[in-house]
């Protein structure tokens, strides 16, 4: 099969062109891209127990819920949040307040994910939807939450950031076994 040269040509331009502010579709599917990998790494940070590493992610951040006024600006505050919210586990099961060794037991699968980059590339908004399946020592493996997120994004020192995350929970079933305290706006 041959491709005539003039095809291609109109192939390789539209690939590489933009709107006329000079962000190209090259430069739009890099910033999908790196915004996914955010995205995901929020997941695998919480799910490893790793805080200094979702504090990071917000880093120019506010992490919001849906409905309430809870809000938490910043590293500190959102490694704070899960300190303060979460419980943690051992390797032998034990459940307790945070230590580095520790995890929460969970597993966020993120899914339905679209991004939209503005047209000038200044600015991104993602929605996903969140299944959380927690296997908490004496507990089956189940799902204790499905949610989703509405975030903003904002590319900062030549990478996509976060700027701002809204969790939006939605459906919460027994989260006893994950969480020290109500979820803000939600009765003891």
């Amino acid at each position: 099969m041959t491709i005539h040269p003039l095809a291609l040509a109109l192939a390789i331009a539209l690939a590489t062109t933009g709107c006329a502010t000079g962000f190209s579709n090259g430069d739009r599917a890099e910033a999908r891209y790196q915004i996914e990998k955010e995205i995901y790494a929020y997941t695998y940070a919480l799910d490893g127990g790793d805080l200094d590493a979702l504090g990071r992610l917000f880093e120019h951040a506010v992490m919001l819920v849906d409905g309430t006024n809870a809000a938490y600006h910043g590293a500190d505050a959102v490694k704070q949040t899960n300190i303060d919210f979460n419980l943690f586990y051992d390797v032998e099961g034990k459940a307790g307040p945070y230590r580095p060794d520790t995890t929460p037991r969970t597993r966020h699968v993120t899914t339905n994910l679209i991004i939209d980059v503005a047209e000038d590339g200044s600015s991104a908004t993602a929605r996903s939807s969140v299944v959380v399946f927690q296997f908490a020592p004496g507990a089956p493996l189940r799902p204790i939450l499905a949610a989703g997120y509405q975030d903003r994004f904002e590319p900062i020192d030549g990478r996509w950031r976060f700027v701002e995350r809204v969790h939006l929970l939605t459906h919460i079933e027994d989260v006893s076994l994950h969480l020290r305290q109500p979820p803000p706006g939600r009765p003891r």
